[in-house]
């Protein structure tokens, strides 16, 4: 096995689910691409096998295992819920596990400042290296 340093993302965030006890599962899921449950202590996501790309599958873990480690799960029996406040701390966690602030401020100095060069560099979507753009620069 390779060391934990030469794994790609995605192998790491596996590693760290299965470390927390949570499962990842093939679930058909045409309509989200992913979803996180919770049935008492126990915790999965589920991570429609049709997504085409490792870098969308990458980004969907890492947001659903914010979802799970944070624990942001919505509560559909609650009318104070804010999905969008769960959404959003899902969204830091990925973000700060995928993209971590040293290792992005690092290749913005080398010149990659575009999304797609992020989201190469760092195995993630375009969408989400815009995301983290955002997140860390306000951009």
């Amino acid at each position: 096995m390779r060391s934990t340093s030469k794994l790609k993302t995605s192998e790491k965030l596996l590693e760290l689910a299965q470390k927390r006890g949570v499962s990842v599962i093939d679930w058909s899921l045409p309509e989200t691409g992913c979803c996180e449950v919770q049935i008492g202590s126990t915790c999965a996501i589920g991570i429609d096998p049709g997504v085409s790309t490792e870098a969308e599958r990458t980004v969907m873990l890492a947001h659903g295992l914010g979802h799970v480690i944070r624990g942001e799960m919505y509560n559909l029996y609650s009318p104070y819920d804010v999905r969008k406040k769960h959404e959003r701390r899902a969204d830091e966690w990925a973000i700060k596990k995928t993209v971590p602030f040293n290792r992005i401020k690092k290749a913005v100095r080398q010149g990659m400042t575009e999304p797609w060069q992020i989201a190469e560099a760092f195995g993630i979507t375009v969408p989400f290296a815009e995301k983290a753009l955002r997140y860390y620069y306000g951009r």
